[in-house]
């Protein structure tokens, strides 16, 4: 797809609240979590900077359906499709750009079934899907056999990951992992090891297709103002872009860092569990602190990308990156 014409560009682009998931995924944890402490002490432990190769490589777990793109129903006899998020295009060329491999693993972890979990990664990354360390579905959640045909709450325990994936040297742990996903419950065992992004919906995805005609019909005309697509996936190059050279990414989270300076909202704290919320997709860590923007707070109703400022400070790091690195911002939307 063509980058947007010459003219004004919309700099700043704000998103709607993060949407609850409790309708289509029932939370099937009601008893207070415990996290590991082996898992507590390194989220304890202060990320510093350190420039590749000093500071370890990375792996990047990505979900799919509200994350990377949307598979809404069918409405005849065909099959779902499947849209990807705006910017796919562009995220897809920076996280297999020959400067990043270096330093970054990828893999995708959905909880669709497997056959489904194809056809999206095919959508997403086309030719380049060889290049993905794995691809886990469904199959790999430990469900029992009467939940995997049901919608139930699933969880994706990081530990799985770093006890199945040993061809990596040194193995990867919470300090060098990141899981990208818009269900914060998901990531309940290991919070500070995740970036809640707003689900791309289906409003969502018709809002950037009117963004899409309303760029078109100025094509042609100078001193115009373009609007701007969603950029979550321009303003995850940016974090990433920060995370290549932190020694520890739980205890990056953990510090409020992807904040970039903000003041986080603060939850109001007394006890040392974590909690499962039924009307908010999160926990909660009631002793310290905990950083809004990961999936360890419910208290405030505000995460990372809903604070204007923080996530348009993350976009212009990403698209300042994306540049450097000669690839094009190709937003990718089409009907």
């Amino acid at each position: 797809m063509p980058e947007i014409p010459a003219g004004k560009l919309e700099q700043s682009h704000s998103l709607p609240a993060a949407e609850d998931h409790s309708s289509s995924e029932p939370m099937a944890v009601s008893t207070p979590i415990q996290l590991s402490m082996a898992y507590l002490t390194i989220a304890d432990s202060v990320s510093v900077r350190a420039a590749y190769p000093y500071s370890p490589r990375k792996l990047l777990i990505l979900d799919l359906n509200g994350t990377l793109l949307i598979r809404p129903k069918p409405r005849g006899v065909a099959g779902r499709p499947i849209h990807p998020r705006p910017y796919m295009p562009a995220f897809r060329s920076y996280i297999f750009h020959e400067t990043v491999k270096p330093w970054l693993e990828v893999m995708v972890w959905s909880s669709a079934q497997p056959h489904n979990v194809d056809e999206m990664v095919d959508r997403c990354f086309g030719d380049r899907r060889e290049e993905l360390k794995a691809v886990w579905a469904r199959d790999t959640l430990g469900l029992a056999a009467h939940d995997y045909f049901r919608k139930v709450q699933t969880v994706k325990d990081l530990e799985k990951c770093w006890s199945n994936l040993t061809d990596t040297s040194p193995s990867h742990t919470a300090e060098t992992t990141l899981l990208i996903d818009d269900s914060a419950r998901k990531a309940h065992l290991q919070p500070y090891s995740h970036i809640p992004v707003p689900e791309y919906t289906q409003n969502l995805r018709n809002r950037d297709l009117s963004t899409k005609l309303h760029n078109a019909r100025l094509s042609k005309k100078a001193d115009q103002t373009y609007h701007l697509f969603d950029p979550t996936l321009i303003a995850l190059v940016g974090v990433l872009d920060e995370i290549k050279e932190q020694t520890n990414v739980a205890g990056w989270i953990r510090a409020d860092r992807l904040w970039s300076g903000y003041e986080p909202p603060r939850a109001d704290c007394s006890s040392f569990e974590l909690f499962a919320d039924d009307k908010k997709d999160g926990i909660i860590e009631t002793e310290r602190g905990t950083p809004c923007g990961s999936s360890s707070d419910v208290a405030s109703s505000q995460v990372w990308f809903d604070h204007q400022p923080c996530f348009q400070y993350w976009v212009d790091r990403g698209k300042r990156v994306v540049k450097a690195l000669g690839i094009k911002l190709d937003h990718g939307v089409v009907r």
